[in-house]
């Protein structure tokens, strides 16, 4: 069925619509003729009004159209261009206000609001929820695209505490023993509707969502961590229960002091049986291999707060086997141990856990700890601990660890007195994996001690007696604590380094280049702050450069994520730390690299790194975020002295950037002395820096740095090869070009030009590829265009040296764009954006050969003509002068190329009836709207009759005549359902036609449906 001309009624107080027939009678159910898949696609508008009456009405047709938008939403790779409408209509609100009705989720199946509805509901906005937030991360430092977005993030942080509620009352709807795929024995309406995988979804991205605006996760009255753990409880491994675990971290650490009473306790007695449950589940996670690194220390980080506040309870937890919490934590500690880079964290976590259980009152948990020691060999875990302890300085690990000792002491004095001779306890797993372990240890920390912690060891022999316990001295009669001398010293590993506490000499962990020292540069940077700076210019001294890039991630880590200013910021910001990166950078040669030796890759690795602490430095220096005007003040005298040492080293660094931008490779495919990957990585960072500097220089001088700085040098450049769009920039060059208008100016943009021969075809492909971007609406795009007229204005003779096919394809792109302006963008956007597009292809026609021909054709293609009237009509009512001059000249190409086009002997009839037909549409209603307006200017009386002028030659052109039959047309046509590939095919035709003598243009059709595009000359 074609759509109608115009939107009709198809039922009593149902939305008009294209895609339906006309209502005949007064039957008001009688929807059947709507055609749900192009209402979604192509009425976005008012699929919100569609949802409120058919819910209303108890429709079975929402529960088809439900799915449909399921489909549109949950693309994976980009938005759906009808997003933009839905969120500026509410609909994720809408669809929440449904499920908070009070008969939503009825028990009742013959019930239109059953579960079944109610989970279809659940699962859309589950997928609208998922649009407006993106990938689930926590703490959540992005912003949101635009207004529309935020507006509606806020209406739905107003309704989150009744949704969490209401999820909340649901719970029994997760199942307690799902299926292998999660399924609910008890509600199997298929893998996609499951109240589980859509509620808890649900609930991380409104988490996400409060945690954007307010910098914190909800507090625990929400509710909303305690519906989460019961779903983690209950639910498989995935990656959905690493997110939660994540959540749930952040969630303790923001809440530490309500947790116990508010949270824990509560989530614990949830029903009789979700302790175990709940300890059960807690097991398995930690015996399953999966989770390694981050999710371990989440998950072990979980397990720790619950266990320390009610040891006794998880302790009367058994489980059979080795699944109990005791010999599942030593097998994720273990599992860390062996596989993962770094185990500190997770090994730390796991001994205060098993020190709050072997505290308790009694020698049941003293047994149990004992019993699976020996039986895993969790003494190898504990003697590689000991020595690592007491060389970080860490007195209260030290202490933990002697309490297990002191709790094996006590299993193991048990185990004697039961036996009746040594030889049987010899034979005892503790007494075998004790054995291989104890000599090699006592040797480790026998040296003398350089801290307390190795002293307090030394001191307290009794602490550590398991070997007395089970005559361990007997064969090699080591000397006993006591008698090891004990020194406290620090160590000095450089000349120009700073003292440290934390040094470990070791021919296995050192490095030659450290004097094979060992030091944990996480440790460092967390204990001992105040020397990083001098570390770092310790190691860059003495190009040390795989040190240095472990120091500088250690620093990176330490500074946080988000607009959160951390200790170490505080300490190294009054260090000059952002003076003394960029002092590095620009050192002679600091990015040049010698093929692909270990040496040059550490040496790129090292620059990455510095590059990348820099940024984080810089970010948290202007509050987090890069945007310009910036009108604020810093925060205190020393963030002043920083932003001016930075502003008198900023342009030695653009243009240092700006001569080694050949680390942004042009082409992905070409050879480098370097990875293209690592090049890229630097490239990227590198742009984010001289963001970051050009929005400082705008805080202390209040405009862009000027053109000889080279920041916009590079920033153009690097937003031409930039494989994905970059939305900085264009609105960079709109501030950069009011600010140095005139010559400074148009020499920065002949310089660009002039970078190297292809310089000029790689902006027009860039150029394309923003303006086919689905998401690009509104002020974004009207700075893009804006861009782009302005680099065109100073040079337009450089475009008739582009590549006919990408010139080809921006001009189609450029029309295309702005046709989705006027169909998606803010009303007050329409007019910018034809405004700019007229004034591109009014600077392309004179410099192209075949200009007006190129223009004529892409523009009768996508009608074109359609937005240039409804713009026009608003401009002449508002009075702008500039915009209908530009107007009058493009009609008058477009009318030059109608009159040749349809006059064209060689032109066929089919390709002339389409021009005339289209021209049909508009013109009568057009011409109408033209003479009913009066204005009052004398200089706009003239441009009307101009106006009135070109259009009725324009009409004469396409031979339109009075009288002829014509549909009224009074908006901006709708998106074309033609995909912009086919459009780019087909609109080759009309370039063979439009070109004549410059191309012919072949299509040939492969076997997979693809195109192949032939050209050759045509006498």
């Amino acid at each position: 069925m074609p759509p109608n001309a115009r939107p009709v009624v198809v039922a009593v107080g149902a939305p008009p619509t294209l895609f339906g027939e006309r209502l005949l009678n007064d039957n008001s159910e009688d929807i059947l003729t709507v055609k749900w898949p192009l209402v979604a696609a192509h009425e976005p508008k008012r699929i919100v009004e569609w949802i409120v009456y058919l819910h209303r009405r108890q429709h079975d047709w929402i529960k088809m159209l439900l799915p449909i938008m399921d489909g549109i939403l949950a693309t994976p790779s980009q938005r759906p261009r009808q997003w933009k409408v839905w969120a500026a209509t509410k609909l994720p609100c809408i669809l929440m206000d449904i499920l908070l009705e009070e008969d939503m989720f009825a028990e009742d199946e013959s019930r239109f609001t059953n579960i079944r509805y109610s989970f279809e509901v659940l699962a859309t906005l589950h997928y609208c929820l998922t649009t407006l937030m993106g990938m689930y991360d926590v703490p959540d430092t992005n912003a949101f695209v635009d207004n529309h977005d935020r507006e509606c993030a806020a209406a739905l942080l107003s309704r989150m505490e009744r949704f969490v509620d209401l999820m909340w009352t649901k719970r029994h709807l997760i199942p307690r023993n799902p299926g292998p795929n999660g399924s609910d024995p008890d509600h199997d309406y298929g893998d996609f509707l499951q109240f589980a995988l859509h509620s808890h979804k649900c609930m991380l991205a409104m988490c996400q969502i409060y945690d954007r605006e307010h910098q914190t996760t909800p507090p625990p009255t929400f509710r909303a961590a305690q519906f989460l753990v019961y779903y983690w409880t209950y639910t498989n491994p995935s990656s959905d229960t690493a997110q939660i675990q994540k959540f749930l971290h952040y969630f303790i650490q923001d809440h530490r002091d309500l947790v116990p009473h508010q949270f824990i306790r509560p989530v614990l007695s949830f029903h009789e049986h979700f302790l175990r449950d709940f300890t059960a589940q807690l097991c398995r996670f930690m015996r399953d291999e999966r989770f390694m690194e981050l999710n371990a220390k989440n998950l072990l980080s979980l397990a720790q707060v619950f266990v320390d506040t009610e040891p006794k309870a998880f302790s009367e937890i058994e489980l059979p086997g080795r699944t109990g919490l005791i010999p599942s934590l030593i097998t994720c500690c273990q599992r860390q141990t062996c596989s993962s880079y770094d185990d500190e964290v997770v090994n730390g976590f796991t001994m205060q856990i098993l020190d709050r259980l072997v505290c308790l009152p009694g020698d049941e948990m003293k047994h149990r700890f004992g019993e699976f020691t020996g039986d895993m060999n969790f003494i190898g875990i504990l003697a590689r601990s000991l020595p690592l302890a007491a060389r970080a300085c860490r007195p209260r690990y030290i202490e933990v660890l002697a309490t297990l000792f002191t709790a094996l002491k006590t299993y193991i004095t048990g185990l004697r007195r039961e036996a009746s001779d040594d030889a049987v306890i010899k034979t005892t797993n503790i007494y075998l994996s004790s054995a291989c372990v104890w000599h090699d240890t006592l040797d480790r920390i026998k040296p003398p001690a350089t801290n307390m912690s190795t002293t307090l060891l030394q001191t307290n022999p009794d602490r550590i007696s398991i070997p007395a316990a089970v005559h361990r001295l007997q064969s090699r009669a080591p000397k006993l604590y006591e008698q090891i001398p004990r020194v406290c010293s620090t160590v000095i590993i450089f000349d120009d380094a700073p003292l440290t506490h934390l040094a470990i000499k070791s021919i296995f962990a050192g490095h030659p280049d450290m004097k094979g020292y060992f030091l944990s540069w996480e440790t460092v940077a967390e204990e001992e702050a105040e020397g990083v700076v001098q570390w770092l210019c310790c190691l860059h001294k003495r190009q040390i450069y795989h040190q240095g890039t472990g120091l500088l991630r250690a620093l990176t880590v330490a500074l946080g994520h988000g607009r959160r200013r951390t200790r170490q910021f505080n300490l190294w910001k009054a260090a000059k730390l952002p003076s003394i990166l960029i002092d590095i950078l620009l050192e002679p040669d600091v990015f040049r690299v010698d093929g692909r030796t270990y040496k040059a890759v550490e040496k790129m690795q090292y620059c990455f790194a510095v590059l990348t602490g820099l940024n984080r430095v810089l970010s948290l220096l202007v509050g987090g975020s890069y945007h310009i005007p910036d009108n604020e003040k810093f925060d205190d005298q020393i963030d002043q002295e920083i932003a001016e040492a930075l502003m008198t080293r900023m342009e030695a660094f653009c243009e240092l950037i700006w001569n080694e931008r050949s680390l942004t490779p042009k082409d992905r495919q070409e050879e480098s002395s370097g990875s293209k990957e690592d090049r890229f990585k630097l490239s990227s960072m590198a742009f984010k820096n001289i963001l970051f500097l050009t929005q400082i220089y705008w805080r202390k001088h209040g405009r862009t740095p000027p053109p000889t700085m080279r920041a916009a040098h590079f920033l153009a450049y690097y937003w031409v090869y930039n494989p994905t769009p970059v939305a900085d920039v264009p609105a960079f060059f709109h501030h950069f070009r009011n600010h140095y208008k005139g010559l400074p100016f148009q020499d920065f943009v002949r310089s660009m030009w002039a970078v190297h021969d292809s310089f000029a075809d790689d902006f027009m492909k860039q150029i394309s590829l923003h303006l086919t971007t689905q998401s690009l609406l509104g002020q974004q795009a009207n700075l893009l265009l804006s861009m782009c007229h302005t680099f065109i204005k100073v040079s337009p003779e450089v475009i008739a040296r582009v590549n006919l096919l990408v010139y080809i394809d921006f001009l189609q792109d450029l029309l295309i764009c702005c046709i989705r302006q006027m169909c998606s963008s803010p009303a007050e956007c329409h007019q910018v954006a034809c405004e700019l597009t007229m004034q591109i292809i009014l600077l392309l026609i004179p410099v192209r050969k075949d200009g007006a021909r190129e223009f004529g054709a892409f523009a009768l293609k996508s009608n074109f003509i359609r937005v240039l009237t409804n713009c026009a009509i608003s401009a002449l009512k508002g009075g702008d002068i500039g915009f209908i001059e530009a107007w009058i000249k493009v009609i008058d190409a477009l009318k030059s190329y109608t009159k040749w086009l349809i006059t064209n002997s060689s032109t066929d009839l089919k390709t002339k009836s389409h021009v005339r037909n289209q021209t049909n549409l508009v013109w009568h209603d057009t011409f109408l709207d033209f003479m009913a307006i009066h204005p009052t200017q004398s200089r706009l009386q003239k441009l009307k009759a101009d106006v009135l002028v070109v259009w009725k030659s324009y009409g004469a052109a396409a031979y339109v005549y009075a009288g002829f039959e014509f549909t009224t047309l009074k908006r901006a046509s709708e998106p074309s359902d033609v995909q912009p590939q086919a459009v780019k095919v087909i609109s080759f035709a009309y370039v063979k036609v439009a070109i004549g003598s410059c191309i012919v243009t072949s299509i040939v059709k492969n076997g997979t449906g693809s195109s192949d595009i032939e050209t050759s000359a045509n006498g």
